[in-house]
């Protein structure tokens, strides 16, 4: 009962109209003055309209009631350095060049707490190339390797193994970084590959 009536509210939110946009506002504001106040600060880079929890701070360019701040990646991030204790970002990094991952993955580091958790969802080219040595080259394939393609920002740059992402991380002065089993509740495990770094 309880999911049914937040989205019900959340499709009224989505309306444009002012007091719409103002319980928007409003909404915001209050989870970021609870996010200051909390013992652990987390983050969703890139949740969208459909974070994986609503105990993190939804960060996304998109401007949708779900989401919490709204940034763009390749600007500095609206938070203090050494602020925060863990990053989740799913499907978020294949879609910048090489350079500019770097740029994003160096800015998360800025933000964390020493010892401080980053975890990333991303396609894993490993993955791909078994599922393309079993299956072929069809549509699921494709997608993981050049995005789906529904518009100009849903494109992959970068797909990577997890043995390049490890020393992209580790030339950024990650430690501990492992690959885990994929259990996120988006995206496909078949493709996607998850990794855990600490600052």
């Amino acid at each position: 009962m309880k999911t049914f009536f937040l989205r019900v509210i959340n499709k009224l939110l989505r309306a444009n109209l002012p007091p719409a946009r103002y319980a928007v506002k409003l909404k915001r504001q209050y989870r970021l003055r609870s996010f200051g106040r909390s013992d652990k600060k987390v983050l969703e880079i890139c949740g969208g309209i459909l974070p994986i929890s609503r105990a993190n701070i939804n960060v996304d360019i998109l401007d949708d009631p779900m989401v919490d701040v709204i940034a763009n990646l390749h600007e500095k991030l609206p938070f203090p350095d050494n602020s925060v204790d863990k990053i989740v970002s799913i499907a978020t990094l294949e879609h910048f060049n090489l350079s500019d991952m770097r740029k994003v993955l160096k800015e998360f580091q800025r933000i964390l707490k020493r010892g401080a958790v980053l975890e990333v969802g991303v396609p894993s080219l490993e993955k791909i190339f078994n599922y393309y040595k079993k299956y072929g080259l069809d549509d699921a394939c494709l997608r993981q390797l050049h995005g789906a393609q529904k518009d100009e920002y849903d494109i992959h740059l970068c797909v990577l193994d997890f043995v390049k992402m490890k020393k992209e991380l580790e030339a950024l002065d990650y430690s501990g970084i492992i690959e885990l089993k994929y259990d996120y509740p988006v995206q496909d495990e078949r493709f996607f590959m998850k990794v855990r770094a600490y600052k």
